[in-house]
């Protein structure tokens, strides 16, 4: 049994695997395993992820279940005292997890934590997001707004995701940031200033594609709804999820969620991305009622801003 288990869960993403899989390879952590989920392919995802099979790294597939269901199922079979979670087509710098590793075996009292980060476009290879902030411990405050670090650059204990019962099966979307307010209950996080990750924007990615975004956005509400209830309302709110809808379910957040999906089309018109910015100005008239002059007007002004030119001292090395 390895110290760290890494799992990473591809569903069509057959150009990425090789150089995302050998970022996981070329780590300097000896007591490494690492597990790589084909949730039900339909290009040939499948077929790259077994090129790369050998004594440290073993490959599980099954149907399409989506994100949450597979990543929650891999764990299930997992031993090691460590996860690591690596996003598929992210890349991992060399010391990324034997430097979380040291830092968790220094710190015992610390349950998971995350590193520095930058998000590249998958189209244009731009630098569209950095995540940095001061070296220290996380609170329930630090997640209010978003978590400070990307899903994929996460270590955590095994006995802490187990004691704070694991991701939400019930959870489509957001169930990363769930479990993260629910591991405080139990251990402290970490954030470490360091970069050692890279992400991939995705074009089909719940966090760029504009009508994935509105359904990730409506979810993002529910779990921060979530944090906030006492168990047993938790749990009826998430019942009255799996009964009727994710709809239903955040229908007394809907200005937070309104506010929220107009920012992300900010993001995607400062990407370059106008189409899909102008497919959530749809969304915000046709579903929300939103006044259309001032959302071309908040387009207008992005688009304006987006011509602006890279500092050159905000250019920096990729992992």
């Amino acid at each position: 049994m390895a110290r760290v288990t890494v799992v990473t869960v591809y569903h069509n993403r057959r150009d990425h695997v090789l150089s995302s899989l050998q970022s996981l390879l070329d780590q300097d952590l000896q007591d490494l395993h690492i597990l790589a989920v084909d949730d039900g392919s339909t290009d040939d995802t499948l077929a790259q992820l077994l090129r790369l099979a050998g004594p440290n790294l073993s490959v599980k597939s099954h149907a399409n279940i989506g994100f949450t269901a597979a990543i929650r199922s891999a764990l299930e079979g997992i031993d090691s005292e460590y996860v690591a979670i690596h996003g598929s087509g992210d890349l991992s710098a060399p010391d990324r997890l034997s430097h979380q590793l040291s830092y968790l075996e220094a710190h015992p009292k610390v349950g998971f934590c995350g590193t520095a980060s930058e998000t590249r476009d998958a189209l244009t290879g731009d630098v569209v997001r950095r995540r940095r902030r001061h070296t220290g411990s996380l609170s329930a405050n630090n997640f209010r707004r978003a978590p400070p670090f990307t899903h994929g650059s996460v270590m955590f204990r095994q006995s802490i995701y187990r004691q704070a019962g694991g991701y939400e099966a019930r959870l489509r979307f957001c169930a990363d940031w769930d479990l993260w307010f629910r591991m405080l209950h139990y251990a402290q996080g970490h954030f470490i200033n360091v970069q050692l990750y890279q992400q991939l924007a995705q074009p089909d990615g719940a966090s760029f594609h504009p009508l994935k975004s509105v359904e990730q956005l409506r979810y993002r509400a529910l779990v921060l709804k979530l944090a906030e209830l006492p168990d047993a309302a938790r749990e009826a709110r998430l019942e009255q999820l799996e009964r009727e809808s994710i709809v239903e379910a955040t229908a007394d957040q809907t200005p937070a969620i309104v506010a929220a999906i107009a920012r992300r089309r900010v993001r995607l018109e400062l990407m370059g991305r106008s189409a899909d910015a102008d497919q959530l100005t749809e969304v915000l008239t046709s579903e929300f009622g939103q006044d259309p002059p001032l959302l071309r007007l908040g387009a207008s002004l992005s688009r304006l801003l987006n011509r602006r030119p890279m500092r050159s001292s905000d250019q920096r090395r990729p992992v």
